[in-house]
């Protein structure tokens, strides 16, 4: 099984797993990461830590951050950087990504494999608009 870890700047991790279980249902193994303004880097890297402890042993570990280059990513990244076969992350997080990683992996089984997975899907899932499209209801 593949935990995943949503690490994200304010209540956002909180947010967006609440609207993903909402379309897709509860989920184990998911955990959420806040960094808010009353925590510095080193608090946050503390939370992370224990977040991992968590997850079960046997698990593999995928960290999804908010943005690529943040705290959230940065702190993330050092720990993928312990334990890479195991550990992996993406940034970007989304909705519709979430909602992938929650399918994917039942399908994936290496944490490394979902996440090439995560960054081709969520590729294809941004779209603009076009009116001469339209939409069935």
């Amino acid at each position: 099984m593949i935990s995943i870890i949503l690490v994200t700047h304010g209540k956002m991790a909180a947010g967006i797993r609440d609207a993903a279980e909402i379309i897709f249902g509860s989920q184990t193994n998911l955990y959420t990461v806040s960094y808010t303004p009353n925590i510095g880097p080193t608090e946050l890297e503390e939370e992370v830590k224990a977040t991992i402890k968590l997850c079960p042993t046997e698990n593999q570990i995928l960290f999804i951050a908010d943005i690529f280059g943040g705290s959230p990513y940065n702190i993330a990244a050092t720990l993928v950087a312990e334990d890479p076969n195991k550990r992996a992350l993406i940034s970007g997080l989304n909705l519709s990504m979430l909602l992938e990683a929650f399918s994917g992996r039942l399908t994936y089984h290496d944490v490394n494999q979902l996440t090439n997975y995560l960054v081709k899907i969520s590729r294809s899932a941004i779209k603009k608009y076009d009116p001469n499209i339209q939409i069935k209801m």
